[in-house]
């Protein structure tokens, strides 16, 4: 049931979703929704030309807090998150996908950390995967501070889009908009590290998001233009540090640390250690961490590069064992040799890879 805005006060949270033929999973999420111990926000649900029976779905909820606008024709992903957006009335945004679902109190908890400090931004929650009715928790390190978590934005995307809230003034760019379109499934990658660059952004501890895993999801079809659109939004993003630099880098942190992707060669191991030493050196001057903080980014690094040494050493290539394995967890460095050996035979017969140096 749509409710004229003029009718009611601005409501504290603009809950954000956006659907496309989503009549199958829709409900739970909805219901996930409406069910938060913190009342005070609108859903605003974009049915972005579905061909199912999305409609009908949405048609059985009475609740006033609902408000539902049907595109005429499919936006697409960012189209339809920035006509939600642009109807928001909300302070803070919480977007979530039609898929996925919050726990009771995901909305309390995040609207208590943006009210008790102003300079936060953003804030996500952990989240467990819900993987045919089965609860796997996310693996992530406990404590992570705001500046640690800027940091980690650099190697990978460590929040999940509908673990977000954030304050919809400093979300908006001056075209009145949430999301770019020429950075369409890397969107919301984009949102996160702009938001990085306006104030803390942070993660609570608690699991309160269950995300969704399954054959539909949008990251499973759209591989190449997420990897192209993150290569682009980093770049961007690290100009500033690492000047003329930046493009070669994002490109090499995209693939080789955020898609956990071997390397092929030393050489390309070098680079890849040289620039994380060079960008963390450039970001260290630029915010001077408090020594714990320095110690936590200084560890991510390390591990970032293991990360990427352990897919190689894995891949069969043994022989770049050599290169910052003393970072490595010994049981992990052994079972990582271990994989490797069982498959150098292979490894060495493919002539289009590079060979023992």
């Amino acid at each position: 049931m749509a409710i004229p805005g003029s009718m009611q006060a601005p409501p504290r949270v603009s809950v954000l979703m956006t659907t496309y033929s989503g009549a199958r999973l829709i409900a739970e999420s909805i219901d996930s929704v409406l069910a938060q111990s913190f009342a005070d926000f609108e859903l605003l649900v974009v049915d972005d030309a579905s061909t199912d029976d999305t409609a009908l779905v949405l048609a059985g909820y009475a609740d006033p807090r609902l408000r539902i606008l049907h595109n005429d024709r499919n936006l697409g992903v960012v189209g339809a998150r920035n006509r939600g957006f642009a109807e928001a009335r909300g302070a803070y945004v919480a977007p979530i996908d039609h898929d996925d679902i919050w726990l009771p109190t995901r909305l309390a908890e995040g609207v208590a950390r943006l009210d008790a400090d102003p300079a936060t931004v953003l804030v996500g929650t952990r989240i467990c995967y819900l993987i045919d009715g089965r609860r796997i928790p996310e693996p992530m390190q406990a404590a992570i501070s705001p500046l640690l978590l800027h940091w980690m934005l650099f190697m990978d995307c460590p929040l999940t889009y509908s673990t977000l809230l954030f304050r919809r003034a400093a979300a908006q760019r001056p075209d009145g908009t949430l999301m770019r379109p020429d950075l369409s499934y890397a969107d919301d990658y984009d949102l996160l590290l702009r938001m990085a660059l306006l104030g803390r952004v942070a993660v609570l501890d608690s699991v309160l998001t269950l995300y969704r895993v399954h054959a539909g999801n949008t990251t499973r079809s759209v591989a190449a233009d997420m990897y192209r659109h993150a290569v682009q939004a980093l770049g961007e993003h690290l100009a500033g540090l690492m000047g003329a630099e930046a493009g070669e880098g994002a490109a090499l942190l995209v693939w080789h640390v955020g898609r956990r992707r071997a390397a092929a060669d030393r050489a390309t191991l070098r680079r890849l250690g040289l620039l994380l030493q060079r960008l963390q050196e450039a970001f260290v001057a630029a915010y001077r961490p408090e020594p714990a903080d320095l110690e936590a980014i200084e560890a991510y690094t390390r591990h970032c590069y293991w990360r990427v040494l352990r897919a190689s050493l894995r891949s069969g290539r043994v022989w770049m064992l050599g290169g910052g394995a003393g970072w490595a967890p010994p049981g992990d460095l052994a079972a990582s040799l271990a994989v490797g050996l069982l498959r150098l035979p292979l490894r060495l017969l493919r002539r289009d890879e590079a060979r023992p140096e």
